[in-house]
């Protein structure tokens, strides 16, 4: 069994189904652990049009309740409070599921806004988990390209009496 032993071997990874899988090879055998692709929950592939582009895949899933994201959770400070209802009017398609993510945000917006009022840079680690977070949450213009907005009623634009 010689060749076969672990300084022979190399730890490779590789993407399978949207899952990395790690695998020892040598020159001899491969061993290899093939995954699944995780399931999109229903809400998402609505939310990105997965439902419409491939109605069988979906047909048999049911839909759990998820309510809207509801108040600031206790403990939070009134300034991460004020990002929280900011956040979640921006944000509609925010479900309860959501509220411990949203809450990890609205502490590192209001970190980053303690170091901008001190004068001080804000750490380039704040600033990359927030902007994470906030494609997470469709905040670019890309990521909202994948999020269906919820309907909205139609609403009289105040400045259109104005322009002809």
């Amino acid at each position: 069994m010689k060749g076969r032993g672990l300084p022979h071997s190399k730890k490779q990874e590789t993407k399978t189904g949207g899952r990395t899988v790690s695998f020892a090879s040598t020159d001899q055998n491969r061993e290899e652990l093939i995954l699944p692709a995780p399931r999109k929950p229903i809400a998402v592939a609505r939310l990105t049009g997965a439902t419409e582009r491939n109605p069988q895949r979906y047909a048999a899933r049911t839909e759990q309740y998820i309510g809207p994201v509801g108040e600031p959770t206790e403990g939070m400070t009134s300034d991460e409070s004020l990002w929280w209802h900011e956040l979640a009017s921006e944000f509609p398609w925010l479900a309860i599921s959501d509220r411990q993510a949203l809450r990890e945000l609205c502490e590192m917006l209001t970190e980053r806004d303690g170091y901008r009022g001190r004068g001080e840079p804000v750490p380039i680690g704040i600033r990359r988990e927030i902007r994470l977070h906030l494609n997470a949450f469709g905040g670019s213009p890309s990521d909202r390209s994948r999020v269906k907005q919820p309907e909205t009623e139609d609403i009289e634009d105040p400045a259109a009496k104005y322009i002809t």
